[in-house]
């Protein structure tokens, strides 16, 4: 397995960061009614419900709780896509579109619900706002918080000039932004190792640095599923994908459809609270959109 990868999240991270004790490889044969692959944030909150329901589940990480992506993501918990809704409307019509908008909406509920729900200490913050430094986004921006109250019924969000967002942003550098107060921003490592321990108060095993190697099995109702790891068998009737990109070649029916993209996060150093406060009043998350 490869070492934990060092981060600002992992450093910060605290006694949340430290092994859960108990935690360890899958060695052996184990039986259960659901197998999850991938300890993310899509693998915790699967084996998470699913114990919910009543499910004995068992969920298989390569390396650790949080290790890929969820534990070293931007942290920004925001409505919508990476696209606009007119790329959507135009790819699968109006209807679809609406629906693809409102399960970015039920994402930014569900997260908030679990860390209250659970008490997940994982530094949630409200606010976010989408900044513009160029003219020309200025009624972009005001026409785009008009479409969302008319068309998808998105109230939260709230049109800044320049001197609303001197609040949010204290800087000359922009010009109007858009302030959602319904989305906000997290610390992605704690809130993912949070959503771990969670599944686990609902009896959810969950065994680390356990690679799984295959699966067989699963091609008719009913069939018994049979994973394999590098020193253990998990039988299970149903199988949850959760690894994304890290699933390699264990899925080869999905290698087609998942592509691993790259994005890198920037820390500065510490600058004191005094100067952040007064760089970000509200302690909003805040994004540059003037690259679009």
């Amino acid at each position: 397995p490869d070492p934990p990868a060092p981060s600002y999240y992992a450093a910060s991270a605290g006694s949340a960061g430290l092994p859960a004790p108990g935690r360890r490889p899958l060695q052996g044969e184990h039986r259960e009614d659901v197998g999850v692959i991938g300890g993310g944030i899509a693998g915790c909150s699967a084996a998470l419900h699913l114990a919910e329901r009543g499910y004995k589940v068992a969920l298989l990480e390569a390396n650790t709780v949080g290790y890929g992506a969820s534990g070293r993501s931007g942290g920004q918990t925001i409505f919508g896509l990476a696209v606009g809704q007119d790329k959507l409307v135009a790819q699968m019509g109006a209807a679809d579109a609406r629906r693809v908008f409102d399960f970015s909406i039920e994402a930014l509920d569900l997260t908030q619900s679990l860390i209250q729900r659970y008490g997940i200490a994982c530094d949630y913050r409200p606010n976010h706002v989408h900044a513009a430094s160029k003219a020309r986004h200025v009624r972009e921006l005001s026409d785009w918080v008009r479409e969302l109250h008319e068309l998808y019924d998105y109230r939260s969000v709230k049109f800044l000039d320049r001197d609303a967002l001197q609040a949010h942003v204290r800087s000359e550098r922009y010009v109007a932004g858009v302030l959602d107060t319904r989305s906000g921003h997290l610390h992605p490592l704690k809130y993912t190792l949070g959503l771990a321990r969670a599944a686990e108060s609902r009896g959810v095993q969950i065994f680390e640095q356990s690679r799984a190697l295959r699966y067989t099995g699963g091609t008719a109702a009913g069939d018994e599923i049979r994973v394999e790891t590098d020193a253990g068998i998990l039988r299970c009737k149903y199988l949850v994908l959760c690894g994304n990109a890290y699933l390699d070649g264990f899925a080869p029916a999905l290698a087609r459809r998942i592509l691993g993209v790259g994005t890198y996060v920037i820390a500065s150093e510490p600058l004191g609270a005094e100067r952040a406060a007064a760089l970000l009043p509200s302690d909003a998350a805040v994004a540059d959109i003037n690259w679009i």
